[in-house]
């Protein structure tokens, strides 16, 4: 994320709305799954409400189209990666001393 606002900041036209992200679509359950591997895989994920057969899922995936055309972004860590990494870099924030005072 802090290389795609980077390369926005300096590069990106002034003005010029762009996404940011992978473009992949993914739902709650993945997400939750993801994280359940990382932290506890033995830990069952449950939806309290499936989705209605037939019916369209309501999501949203912008489009990353333009960070990537006229940018050159694009993703560098997949999913299950970057939830790793988030939760190692949480492990180590919460143990690390509070020196703000």
């Amino acid at each position: 994320m802090a290389i795609w606002l980077w390369t926005l900041l300096i590069n990106g036209e002034s003005a010029r709305p762009y996404n940011v992200g992978s473009g992949e679509a993914v739902t709650i359950k993945q997400l939750a799954r993801a994280v359940a591997a990382e932290t506890n895989p033995k830990c069952k994920v449950e939806i309290a409400r499936e989705p209605v057969p037939g019916a369209e899922p309501s999501r949203y995936v912008p489009s990353v189209e333009r960070a990537r055309v006229e940018l050159g972004l694009r993703p560098l860590i997949p999913l299950q990666e970057g939830v790793r990494r988030m939760l190692a870099w949480n492990v180590i924030s919460a143990s690390a001393p509070n020196t703000s005072a």
